[in-house]
């Protein structure tokens, strides 16, 4: 309404500009006080007629957009605004979510190097435990653990909860864990990691057209010829000291 009023020429306006008009063409003896034009000056009272109302019709049309964009609030993000954050991700969950996309993608299957798995339940190999958080801080890390039942499962959440993975980095739902080798081997492929530290032979050799690194965790004297062709570690302490960590 504003931008309308503003743009607008009133009718009072009008009625003043040509009363003026007609005192300034009188006083220039242009026209007659009987207000009639004289023959010379017709055409020229009414190209200037013309080129007024048009100039003042395109300066109504150049302004307004502009106006009505600078006044126009948009409800959708008011709406948002007040809106409850509920949709949104906690900060901490959202800093290590970009985090890990600038990350490079580092999977280990920790059987053996990480966890261990017997009959008597589940424990964590605790000298691998600060290579582990030196490699969260610095990849965007995916631990593979096959086990046999849910509790196993369970037991090795709960015991990387113990540490201080998750605070460093490790996202809960880049635990993953699989049955068997090869069910392993299916999950590495689709994950397509930049590296990946593996404990089985045949699951290295599987993975070598998939794979751009590949570290083999074992003793290098006993290891088979398939994996001869990748770099062979010991333990995690070794695989992190090769990738930067000392």
């Amino acid at each position: 309404r504003r931008v309308h009023g503003e743009n607008q020429v009133s009718k009072m306006d009008l009625l003043g500009l040509h009363q003026k008009i007609m005192t300034f063409l009188m006083r220039a003896h242009i026209i007659s006080p009987q207000k009639r034009l004289h023959p010379a000056f017709g055409w020229i009272a009414l190209v200037v007629s013309i080129t007024f109302v048009y100039f003042m019709t395109m300066r109504r049309h150049r302004r307004s957009p502009a106006r009505l964009h600078t006044n126009t609030t948009h409800p959708q993000t008011e709406r948002a605004g007040d809106a409850p954050d509920s949709n949104r991700l906690p900060a901490t969950r959202s800093s290590s979510s970009s985090s890990g996309a600038s990350r490079r993608k580092l999977s280990v299957a920790t059987n053996g190097i990480l966890v261990r798995i017997t009959e008597k339940g589940v424990c964590l190999v605790d000298e691998a435990v600060p290579a582990l958080l030196q490699l969260c801080q610095g990849f965007d890390v995916y631990l593979v653990t096959q086990c046999n039942t849910d509790q196993e499962e369970q037991q090795v959440l709960s015991f990387l909860g113990q540490t201080s993975a998750f605070e460093l980095g490790l996202e809960r739902h880049k635990v993953m864990f699989c049955s068997t080798a090869a069910g392993r081997g299916s999950m590495i492929r689709q994950l397509s990691p930049f590296t990946h530290v593996e404990v089985n032979e045949a699951v290295v050799s599987s993975l070598k057209p998939h794979v751009r690194r590949i570290i083999f965790v074992g003793n290098d004297q006993t290891a088979e010829t398939s994996v001869s062709d990748v770099p062979i570690k010991r333990s995690l302490q070794e695989v992190a000291a090769a990738l930067g960590f000392s």
